[in-house]
């Protein structure tokens, strides 16, 4: 995958997905999401969709919630992806790619989110201007 050998990765990931030793479930999830990261860089953004569509609840991580989203974004389904980036808040307050994302597609940041944004901001030693700047 490194060396930009996507169709290559690509089959390798599903042949290791088709392997029984992959439990639990979040290996599977995380085979899943290097697949779809693999379909991004190739250009095949509807198969990454497809295959972070394929997550489901806690197996999907931060990182393949985020994707989600973006792809959402990339193909118009704006309400999914606005949803993706809610969750991805709600699970990590820190992720600010997620929180600008949500408001350049029109969403609104909850006055809850915005409360955690800023504690956790304060914890790591981010200037509160930058969150209120959202």
């Amino acid at each position: 995958y490194a060396q930009g050998k996507f169709l290559s990765a690509t089959e390798k990931y599903k042949r290791a997905l088709s392997a029984s030793s992959l439990e639990p479930s979040l290996k599977v999830a995380g085979v899943r999401k290097k697949i779809a990261k693999a379909y991004i860089a190739s250009g095949n953004k509807e198969s990454a969709l497809k295959m972070l569509e394929s997550i489901r609840g806690s197996e999907c991580d931060v990182e393949a919630e985020l994707l989600l989203g973006k792809l959402y974004l990339d193909s118009s389904a704006i309400r999914a992806a606005r949803a993706c980036f809610k969750n991805t808040l709600n699970r990590n307050p820190l992720a600010i790619e997620a929180a600008v994302l949500l408001l350049e597609s029109g969403g609104e940041l909850e006055t809850t989110t915005l409360d955690q944004i800023s504690r956790s901001c304060s914890t790591v030693g981010i200037p509160d201007v930058i969150v209120e700047a959202m």
